[in-house]
């Protein structure tokens, strides 16, 4: 599961990954989130990871399931899925709280460092493989699944 949140301007937070031993993809930007436990929902896991993560406090019901995103392919050459001949290898849950997050209210709480990103500021930054599939897929679906947002 992975958050899609954003500042009043519409950029994106992205979390710089731990460098510790033993961290999958150190250093590298990938989006706040993680996996549900057992006898979650994916707002309540959403939440959890919001608070640990990010430090903000929020009801489930205060986020919205954006899509499950579907990818093919894995490690670094996952992708977007696009064509109904090509086989999911990956679903991620894309979760977003619809009020804008500010800096004054993150406290971080996993990870090397943070920052806002418009997405085309994140396409280029070096990313775990997952984000730079869902960036993309973000890129040409973002208008469309933000639609009733304020």
């Amino acid at each position: 599961m992975n958050l899609f949140l954003r500042n009043g301007q519409g950029k994106i937070l992205l979390q710089m990954r731990d460098g510790n031993p033993g961290i999958e993809a150190p250093l590298r930007w990938n989006f706040f989130g993680g996996g549900v436990e057992g006898g979650e929902t994916v707002l309540e896991a959403a939440a959890r990871e919001l608070a640990e993560e990010v430090g903000i406090q929020v009801r489930p019901g205060e986020l919205r399931l954006l899509t499950d995103a579907r990818f093919v392919g894995a490690g670094e050459s996952l992708r977007p899925f696009v064509r109904s001949t090509d086989t999911v290898s990956k679903i991620v849950s894309l979760v977003t709280c619809p009020r804008a997050i500010d800096w004054a209210e993150i406290t971080l709480g996993e990870g090397a460092g943070l920052g806002f990103f418009t997405l085309e500021e994140a396409a280029q930054l070096d990313a775990t493989a997952e984000t730079r599939a869902l960036i993309a897929w973000l890129t040409a679906h973002v208008d469309d699944l933000l639609q009733g947002d304020t």
